[in-house]
């Protein structure tokens, strides 16, 4: 599970992790044991607390076995139980891995990463994991310092040309539109024009 697989990473961040799930205690605990899983799965059996968050999954039918479920996602609590952001998914069969999910929600994370340096900008690269399931979602980054007086385009800039990134086709691999930070406004006072950098 990658979950367990991440559970220092976790630590390293100092985040906990919980499971919640609509599963009793027995199957829980089985499940667990079979896979080495060793933070708290939680039962939520009757999905009292599926409920109270919002998440109970409308599209299953009362009479299917897995009635009860929770829409997937993932929750971050801060230190008092308060709900400080969230991640949700689609569908249960494609997930965010906990690091993408981190790293699309400005965590910095300590994984190795590839430093290039020219005269005008500094990129720092990294994927947020090197080993991917069916359905895995993970995350290129791209860190991008412009050097002093040299300015970074945000999409959609009129008249100029963005940063781009280009991934080849892969079997298998499913391409997302790319996220970027919320811009800056820069004004540049010789054209007296506004852009988004």
């Amino acid at each position: 599970m990658e979950l367990q697989g991440r559970l220092e990473t976790l630590k390293r961040e100092g985040l906990g992790l919980v499971a919640v799930s609509y599963d009793p205690v027995p199957v829980l605990a089985d499940f667990a044991s079979r896979r080495g899983i060793t933070f708290p799965l939680l039962s939520d059996q009757g999905s009292a607390v599926i409920k109270q968050y919002g998440i109970f999954n409308t599209t299953v039918a009362a009479t299917s076995s897995t009635y009860g479920i929770p829409f997937p996602g993932t929750f971050f609590l801060d230190v008092k139980g308060v709900v400080k952001s969230r991640v949700f998914e689609a569908a249960y069969q494609e997930r965010d891995t906990i690091t993408s999910a981190l790293v699309k929600l400005g965590t910095k994370v300590d994984i190795p990463a590839t430093k290039v340096a020219g005269t005008n900008v500094r990129l720092t690269t990294f994927v947020t994991d090197t080993v991917a399931a069916p359905g895995t979602h993970f995350s290129i980054v791209v860190d991008v310092v412009p050097g002093p007086h040299v300015h970074v385009y945000a999409p959609g800039a009129p008249s100029y040309t963005p940063i781009a990134i280009e991934v080849r086709p892969q079997p298998a691999l499913v391409v997302r539109a790319p996220q970027f930070p919320k811009s800056d406004d820069y004004f540049f006072k010789p054209l007296n024009e506004h852009v988004a950098v």
